[in-house]
């Protein structure tokens, strides 16, 4: 599915809220709790990518990504700023951020 960064990290955050919820309503065996995390982070994105829920995302509060490889690609190699989390994977965005990085 075509999300963003920042989507999947609302559909993570959706998926552990899920998991805590069906842990404590009773005793289950972790399997248990990994498939009904798995069931909503699967759920959640579907209905992302199909715009049910608008654009439901959780960017980070600073655009810098923290490691090397990512802040050089977001912001040495690219120039994609708050891009990195919020746009959906695009070689078009790449050509065009890189084309304004160089001219």
């Amino acid at each position: 599915m075509a999300l963003s960064i920042a989507q999947w990290r609302y559909c993570a955050w959706a998926a552990v809220r899920q998991g805590a919820s069906v842990a404590c309503q009773k005793a289950m065996p972790a399997e248990h709790i990994r498939e009904a995390m798995y069931r909503e982070l699967t759920r959640r994105a579907a209905a992302l990518a199909a715009g049910r829920y608008g654009n439901c995302a959780f960017p980070p509060e600073h655009e810098l990504p923290a490691t090397a490889l990512a802040r050089g690609f977001a912001n040495l190699w690219f120039d994609l700023g708050k891009d990195y989390w919020c746009a959906i994977a695009d070689p078009a965005l790449l050509r065009k951020s890189y084309i304004a990085r160089t001219s």
